[in-house]
């Protein structure tokens, strides 16, 4: 209780020092680089494995938009449209993935950038379907360790039933 007091008094201080014009680029964020790097990490596998789809503008929908602002673009500037609406995020994937050679700087940057992006398209609505391993997944994972114990735990009993039978056995009298 005394550690979410003082949080929130540290908060209220960055608001007030970004309200007063205090530069606070150098605070820390909510999320330490160790999660923003299991984040996009997370974001990358349920990419590649098809759990999540991204939406990103395509032609269609840059014809759509010029229509409704009542001027006409070509379908190779819709095309090019596109394929730069679409380069940068294959290219952050690549590079986050290591499909693309990188520095450890160079990664490091595109993790960054790709974390931002994914705040930008769940932000929008591109996202489709959930990345984040899931409160299911972790209630799964103690329920088989759990299912594992108790198969353990009755083997046990059924042994020392056993045990106990054939003891019973051999001292009764005949």
């Amino acid at each position: 209780m005394e550690n979410d007091r003082n949080d929130k008094a540290k908060q209220n201080k960055e608001y007030a020092d970004a309200s007063k014009g205090v530069d606070i680029k150098d605070k820390p964020s909510i999320f330490s680089q160790k999660q923003i790097n299991a984040i996009v990490k997370e974001f990358i596998t349920a990419y590649i494995r098809g759990n999540i789809k991204i939406k990103l503008k395509d032609a269609t929908e840059y014809f759509r938009e010029a229509k409704f602002a009542k001027r006409e673009i070509s379908v190779d500037v819709a095309i090019a449209q596109e394929v730069a609406t679409k380069k940068p995020f294959i290219d952050l994937v690549s590079v986050c993935s290591g499909s693309r050679q990188a520095t450890f700087e160079e990664r490091q940057l595109a993790i960054n950038e790709l974390f931002e992006m994914i705040v930008r398209l769940r932000s929008s609505d591109r996202i489709d379907g959930n990345f984040m391993p899931s409160l299911s997944a972790e209630i799964e994972k103690r329920l088989s360790t759990l299912e594992q114990d108790l198969n353990e735990t009755n083997n046990l009993v059924k042994e020392i039933v056993e045990y106990l039978r054939n003891r019973l056995q051999k001292e009764k009298p005949s």
